[in-house]
């Protein structure tokens, strides 16, 4: 409940250790974001929060598709927006 955050965010990974530049480039991907499922550090990748991508784009819940744990929506309306910018 501490942990808060009033903006938009896309794309929450938390990763297990420090990724190194090629790692962080890796994720990048020239400025599409790259599946971290088929990161070449996945098996360091312990959280993933997809920002509504996997949770049909409605409801509160937001779903950690490494399944540590869901986190939560709020705010006046918490909403999603479709897949920016795509091609995941």
């Amino acid at each position: 409940n501490s942990n808060l955050s009033d903006g938009w965010i896309d794309e929450v990974g938390y990763w297990t250790r420090a990724l190194n530049g090629d790692e962080v480039n890796e994720i990048y991907n020239d400025g599409v974001p790259g599946n971290l499922d088929r990161h070449s550090a996945a098996d360091d990748l312990m959280s993933w929060w997809r920002m509504g991508d996997t949770d049909d784009g409605s409801g509160t819940t937001v779903t950690d598709v490494q399944g540590t744990g869901d986190g939560t929506l709020s705010g006046s309306p918490a909403v999603f927006v479709e897949e920016v910018p795509g091609g995941h």
